[in-house]
Order: structure tokens, then sequence, then C-alpha cells
């Protein structure tokens, strides 16, 4: 059940004579409101308030069925009544137990009698008072006395969140604005059990507003609303037992909403395990048939070199050979000598140095260290297009499409979009990189050849290396971390090329990245329905 269902039925359960039993011998609401009518008339007298033209007189007929009388008109009010109540309670207009008034509106114009300071909407929220920063205004002697709260005063928000109440605590007064209603019984009542009705109310809709841009809770429409009213020593029970039972519902909503986070964050947590765990080699079994990706490496490099020779790609200038000396566990990175040709030669007398610190974590002696932009074209230009009209018959794909789960749009949504200027020209099987936050995450390997926005990177990988393996790698925890780490700007921090093609892959072996991939999406395909939910 969630908290907010039991906190209604509990307080449904006191509302309607449910929560705690009727004492035979408590004097019943009749009595109650009878002392209430002979104070008012009291008060009428004295002059400190005025006759009400529309008192109300809720009674039963002799059947049981409600009647109200207000002057000389009587009607049926059954279709009125919520729910039902004891025969010990009375049901009751609130403006027949509250005097009511509101505050005083704002006139900075007016700059008659004293400068008070006062409390509005903003100040008041369910059962307590956030008091920093008072605004203050001029108040007359007699709007002091018609807009000033005391302690036991309840106050009920008239606009910003309609209904929205609470009980005056302090002992000291205050006045208040005119979007506040300040209820002050007749005669001394059980306060708090009116705050849990109109809190009751206000949940569950028998409160609401009125108004088309902005909704308010007229005076009128407070006055009139239609309560129960039970004995005055049941009051006190209802509220004693309600203030033992709401702190448990309090700790039980508490612990719901933790349950709630830990259930909503558990699949999204699972698929980063999963992620990491594939990424250190642990997801699946080494295969010792498996061609280690050392063979791997050599073949990427012998297919760079032929693509070098033929001007396909660009020589690399920060090419470079990452290796482990066995006999002290330790990894050390080479990088190229620019003078030589040969491949190997180029690292004979290379800069060495030890790169164990840079190193995250163990991966399998079969596996190797490579950087991104030694394995792939991230760092390679981009083959651009431009576009002079919307008339293009070729996909177009933007960073919000990535957002929204990499669906390659058509040429109408080019056309829509009147793209023109520069973009980028992406193959069929690129994987596709937002370089951009909060897009860094939202990688894809592309099922149709399209263009993007500058804002995205579309790269190969050498040596038939999946590039499913790769995404999962890039959408894995070690490298969000890593790559927010190193964003730049303030308004759309961004990822530089340099810090892509300098990032270190765990590089499996071949076949076993084929094993780890199809391990990762049978894992998604039991975890997205979670999600979904």
């Amino acid at each position: 059940m969630l908290p907010k269902q039991l906190r209604n039925g509990i307080l449904h359960l006191a509302i309607t004579g449910k929560l705690v039993e009727q004492d035979p011998n408590d004097e019943p609401a009749s009595v109650l409101l009878e002392k209430i009518r002979a104070e008012k008339q009291e008060l009428i007298k004295s002059g400190k308030i005025k006759k009400d033209k529309n008192e109300s007189f809720i009674y039963r007929n002799p059947d049981g069925v409600p009647y109200e009388k207000i002057g000389d008109k009587e009607q049926c009010i059954a279709e009125q009544i919520p729910f039902e109540i004891p025969n010990s309670w009375e049901w009751v207009r609130l403006g027949s137990v509250f005097q009511h008034n509101t505050g005083k509106a704002l006139n900075s114009s007016n700059r008659t009698g004293k400068l008070l300071k006062y409390i509005t909407t903003s100040n008041l929220y369910w059962n307590y008072f956030q008091l920093d920063s008072l605004k203050e205004m001029y108040f007359t002697e007699s709007e002091v006395e018609k807009c000033t709260v005391k302690k036991g005063d309840l106050l009920v928000c008239e606009g910003g969140d309609v209904g929205r109440t609470a009980i005056w605590p302090f002992d000291y007064n205050i006045c208040i604005q005119n979007h506040l209603h300040r209820l002050r019984p007749y005669i001394p009542v059980i306060i708090e059990y009116f705050y849990y009705i109109l809190y009751f109310y206000k949940n569950t809709g028998l409160i609401q507003g009125r108004g088309i841009a902005i909704k308010g809770l007229s005076s009128n429409m407070l006055h009139n609303l239609l309560i129960p009213l039970p004995p005055l020593e049941e009051q006190k029970r209802i509220v004693e037992k309600l203030e033992k039972l709401l702190p448990l519902v309090d700790e039980y909503e508490e612990n719901y909403n933790e349950l709630e986070k830990l259930d909503s964050e558990f699949p999204d947590k699972f698929k980063k395990s999963i992620l990491q765990y594939a990424i250190q080699g642990k997801l699946v079994k080494q295969d010792p048939n498996d061609e280690p990706a050392s063979v791997l490496l050599e073949k990427i490099r012998a297919e760079k070199q032929e693509l070098i020779k033929s001007g396909k790609i660009k020589k690399d200038k920060n090419e470079a050979v990452i290796y482990r000396k066995t006999s002290a566990n330790v990894s050390y990175e080479k990088v190229q000598n620019e003078g030589s040709v040969d491949f190997y030669e180029k690292f004979a007398n290379g800069e060495e140095k030890c790169i164990n610190d840079e190193l995250p974590f163990e991966i399998p002696s079969s596996w190797e260290w490579v950087r991104l932009g030694n394995v792939s074209t991230y760092s390679q230009p981009k083959k651009k297009i431009k576009l002079n009209s919307v008339d293009q018959k070729i996909w177009g794909l933007e960073l919000e499409d990535i957002a929204k789960g990499g669906k390659i749009l058509s040429k109408k949504s080019v056309e829509d979009r009147n793209s023109t200027g520069d973009k980028t020209i992406f193959d069929k099987g690129d994987i596709l990189y937002s370089k951009l936050r909060p897009y860094l995450l939202k990688i894809l390997v592309s099922d149709e050849a399209g263009i993007c926005t500058s804002e995205i990177v579309p790269f190969k990988c050498y040596g038939n290396i999946i590039s499913e393996y790769i995404v999962f790698y890039l959408k894995s925890p070690y490298v969000d971390y890593s790559i927010n780490r190193l964003t730049y700007g303030t308004k759309m921090p961004r990822v530089g090329t340099e810090t892509m093609t300098n990032l270190l892959i765990p590089l499996p072996p071949l076949e076993e990245q084929k094993r780890i991939v199809a391990k990762i999406e049978e894992l998604f395909k039991i975890i997205e329905p979670l999600i979904e939910k």
C-alpha cells in the first residue's frame, strides 16, 4: 500500500467515527453546537461580530435524512453528504464553528498605521511555517484586530497550494496577508482534529480551488465546507490516536521511499555492474583455444599500414604500443619514432614509460591494453557533406535522437529540420559517440549510413573488433567516471578528441568479445522490463 493511501485510510477512519470507539457518556456534538451558537449570540450582542444572515442549521429528520435550514429556506442535503457518521456526531458548515477572516491585501501606496511583519502562503506549509525574511506592510488598528493570528488559530491557503493548512503554534501574534484564511473557534475545540479534516479533504479532492489560470479558495467556499463534528471528548481521543499512528506512517513512508529508490536504481546499477564485470574479463570464461588479443593487435597494425600506404587513412603521429614485462608484471608504453618506416623499427628507439599507475584494473593474460586512437579511426578526419537544400536523399541523426535511443531519422525528418550547412557522414556499422554532455552515454552502432551533427563522432574499429563491445565499454561505469572528469566547458561540457584517443581499452580476444557481447545482450533483455516498470 502506498504511504499516501495508508495515511488517507487512517484519516478516513478518524473522521467517519471508526478510529476510536464512541463513548455513550460523551456530551453529544449537538450540545457542543448549542454552546457555539450561544457564544455567537453573545458576540453579536456585544458588537464584536456581525449577525450571519445565512446562518446554517443542519439536522436529521425522523428518518435520519439530513436537512439544512438557512433563514426561511429548508432543503435536503443528503446528496452533499460525503460519508456516514455516528449518531452522536453532527454535520456542520465550517463557518458555523469558526470565526473566519482573511488578511490584508498588499497596497504599496497605503502607508497608514504601523509597519508590521506579516506572513503569506509562501510561509505556510502543512502544519509548519517558514519564517525567514518576513516582509512588512502598514496595518491600521482595525486591520491589526482583523488580520492578526494568535496561538491555536487555524490558517488555510487561499492561493498557491489551495487548502494547505497549519496551526499557528507560537506564543506571539503576527499579521497575515489576504491570501490566508484565519479560522478561530468560537469556543474551545480540539483544533488539531479540524487540521486533520482539512488535510484529508485536500488530499482526497474534497477541497479544490476555482478559477481558470489561477486557482483560489474563496471565503465563501471555505465557510460553507461541510465537516463532521464529533463530541469534544471524542475529538480528543481521535487526535491522541492519530498522533500515535501517523508518525508510524511517516516512518513507513520513509522506508517505502527508500525501497522505491533502491528498486528504481537497481536495474541501472545492475547493468553497470554487468558492464564492469564484462570489461574486466569476469563475465564470461576465457577459452585457451581463443587466438589471443596480441595476435589481433598484430593484424590491426598490418591493416593500418596498408591503409596508410593506400592513402585511405593518415599516419598516426601518436601511435603507441603497450606491452607487459611478465617477469615483473609491469606494463610499459612506447610511442613511435617518427624517423622510422618499418612498424617495429618505429618503436625500437621510442621513449618507454611505465603506465602501471594508469591501468584501472587487472585483465586476463590473453587480453591487451590499447589506446582507443590506436585501434580506431576516432582521430581520423571525418567525411563531410554540405547541405545546400533540404532535397538530400540521406539519413539524418542529431544529439536528441541518440538520447531517444538512436533511431536513425528518415529523409522527411531532415526536411522537417530544414538542415543546411556542413554535416558529418557516417557509414553503416560506425560507432556514433556523442562528445557533448549530458549525452555522453548515448552511444550506438549505426544500422544505416547517414549524416550527423558535429557533436557526434562517427568512428570505425580496425581488425574486425566487435563494435558492440567497444560501445559497451564506453558505457561502462569506469569510462563514464573517467570521461566526466575530463570534460571541458561550463554550460555544455564536452569531451575532447585527445581525451578519447588516449582512452585505455581492455581488448579481449576476438572470440571472447563475441561471447561478452552476447552475454551482455542476454542479461540486458532480462533487465529491460524492470526499467520500463
